[in-house]
């Protein structure tokens, strides 16, 4: 089986990388996003926080959000950032403090969240993908966080906890995505999370 594996950064405008602040593409399109994703923030945007995968409850709704308007930003978002590894591509990912680092071959990988931080308790999440593996960096902070492979009905394939390190799974072939939960005392992201089908 082939290895996956997170750790590069999947940007929103070709100015964001980490966890600055709003992105331009997001200013183009009339955001302004946060550098810190918080349920503060989410609560008084909860559009936008959809439309940027974040959220405080675990389903991933934000009460409140127009639907239509998120995925329409989040398509507008996508044309705007940069293409994912192509089959057959080779990276060297750093697995994070304390892993060893991968040479993996991608189906395709993000960014999580797509830019900036979640704060304590906030959730980020991938697209839904298909895929037969996941992978995934440590957080930024290298502080706890829990990490969810969840199917499209919302329940779970499989998760767990990590100390701030990052991991890999395999996974029956499906539709899935990648949850994460951000449980440090300090704001998270995490730079690369890959799929392989």
């Amino acid at each position: 089986m082939k290895r996956a594996s997170i750790c590069t950064f999947l940007a929103v405008t070709g100015t964001l990388l980490g966890a600055s602040g709003a992105t331009s593409s997001g200013k183009a399109l009339g955001l302004n996003l946060p550098s810190v994703y918080t349920c503060e923030w989410i609560a008084a945007n909860p559009t936008e926080a959809t439309a940027m995968r974040v959220s405080c409850n675990e389903t991933m709704v934000n009460p409140g959000a127009d639907l239509e308007r998120a995925n329409a930003l989040r398509e507008q978002l996508s044309a705007m950032t940069s293409s994912p590894l192509t089959r057959g591509s080779r990276d060297a990912i750093p697995a994070g403090q304390g892993g060893r680092t991968f040479i993996v071959q991608s189906t395709g990988y993000q960014r999580v969240p797509l830019s900036g931080s979640i704060g304590t308790n906030v959730y980020a999440s991938t697209s839904f993908e298909y895929s037969l593996a996941w992978g995934w960096t440590g957080s930024s902070q290298s502080g706890d966080f829990y990490w969810y492979i969840k199917k499209t009905d919302g329940s779970n394939q499989v998760w767990n906890f990590s100390n701030g390190i990052g991991g890999e799974i395999g996974v029956p072939g499906n539709i899935y995505e990648w949850k994460v939960q951000n449980k440090a005392s300090v704001p998270q992201y995490w730079a690369r999370v890959d799929w392989i089908d």
